[in-house]
């Protein structure tokens, strides 16, 4: 969520003047910023207001300012943290006094000169701002706007690889899958089979290499293709995500008795593939719960086809095997949540005494900072900050 709490904090700090004849300034002065060669680098603070004693915020990525041979300077948002993103980005050099504000000090961002919307999401992003346009003594104030996508965060939650063996039946699914060489994702989880064309070894030891991918987006297009293809509907992976989430195995059915792995597992052939009619290893089933499953995914609409897991649920990694053998949607826990937060380019402020003990001992922006005690306040309550360019007297 935004915050629309803020304190536009007038950020002020002494340090040694950077000439554009000079080759190195020692980053551990008390200049307050990391600099080489006119290279200014501050951390990107995204979701409060002072970085201070009270840890407010989060480091999410870095701003790097720098002034080329010819005095244009090159302003540089980079997101260092996966897997916040960029949506947009506001910036301001120029003048002191000139930064746009309201009449109670507030910053008004869209009145920065320089602005981009970013759509799709970026992880970085660079202004170049010509020599004639940026007085001698100029601030920064980068602003941008960062948020979490939980599809994007559970895609890159997953290894890329893995090793696996099968148990058939699972306990309650399809396969039991067995997984090795993954790091922390070693272990034993719920595995449906999404590919009725093609086969695979279970319960001998066979052991498979596979590509992991995220069932929702553009990366498992791949296996609809061609002549032979392994999924014949990827567009309908959110609803078999939405099946595995209702948790249906063991759970009371009106046609009588409890369903069974075999009816989800018949329910996801008749979703997924062309050739649905395919009994093979489903153990007891039956058509009239098949029904039921299939007319609740109707019966959900839009919030079935278009699903997404919330925090603590469960999402489907697609395992694509070597030797082309059958491909299996795998479940993990889902434990993304989308966030939406303002970020800004950090400054200094006379009351950060404490800053190393956040976020993991990290000291403003290099090692070795000494804050100053210069700073003012801005009588808005928006949050902000400004920093001083590479020529700015002492």
């Amino acid at each position: 969520m935004k915050k629309f709490l803020w304190m536009f904090i007038a950020v002020a700090f002494l340090f040694t003047a950077c000439e554009k004849e000079e080759t190195m300034v020692n980053p551990e002065s008390e200049a307050g910023f990391q600099k080489d060669a006119c290279i200014i680098s501050t951390k990107m603070i995204a979701g409060g207001g002072k970085y201070d004693e009270k840890c407010s915020g989060e480091h999410v990525g870095n701003i790097t300012v720098e002034e080329d041979a010819d005095g244009n300077v090159i302003v540089t948002y980079e997101i260092t943290v996966s897997p916040w993103k960029i949506d947009a980005t506001h910036l301001y050099i120029g003048e002191e006094d000139g930064i746009p504000s309201g009449k109670k000090g507030n910053p008004k961002i869209g009145n920065f000169p320089y602005k981009m919307e970013h759509d799709p999401g970026v992880t970085t992003y660079t202004y170049s701002i010509p020599a004639e346009d940026v007085p001698e003594d100029y601030v920064i104030a980068a602003h941008a706007d960062v948020s979490i996508d939980p599809l994007d965060c559970f895609s890159k939650s997953l290894p890329a690889t893995a090793t696996v063996s099968l148990t058939h039946p699972g306990a309650a699914s399809y396969f039991d899958i067995q997984l090795s060489n993954a790091g922390d994702f070693n272990g034993t989880y719920a595995a449906w089979c999404i590919d009725v064309g093609h086969s695979i070894a279970s319960n001998d030891g066979t052991e498979y290499t596979v590509d992991i991918f995220s069932t929702y987006g553009g990366l498992v297009d791949f296996l609809s293709e061609g002549d032979d293809p392994n999924i014949d509907f990827p567009e309908k992976l959110p609803i078999i995500n939405w099946i595995i989430n209702q948790g249906f195995v063991g759970t009371a059915s009106v046609c009588g008795g409890n369903f069974t792995m075999g009816d989800v597992q018949r329910a996801i052939w008749e979703i997924i593939d062309v050739t649905p009619d395919v009994e093979y290893g489903l153990g007891a089933w039956s058509e009239c719960r098949v029904a039921e499953i299939l007319a609740a995914v109707e019966a959900a609409g839009t919030e079935a086809s278009e699903f997404v897991p919330l925090a603590g649920g469960f999402g489907a990694a697609a395992f694509v095997p070597e030797g082309n053998a059958q491909v299996m949607a795998v479940t993990f826990s889902f434990d993304c949540e989308a966030a939406d937060e303002t970020a800004w380019g950090f400054g200094y402020c006379a009351d950060c005494e404490s800053v190393g003990d956040c976020h993991d001992g990290e000291t403003g922006v290099a090692d070795g900072i000494s804050f100053t005690e210069s700073t003012e306040y801005y009588g808005g309550s928006a949050w902000g900050w400004y920093f001083y360019g590479c020529d700015f007297p002492n």
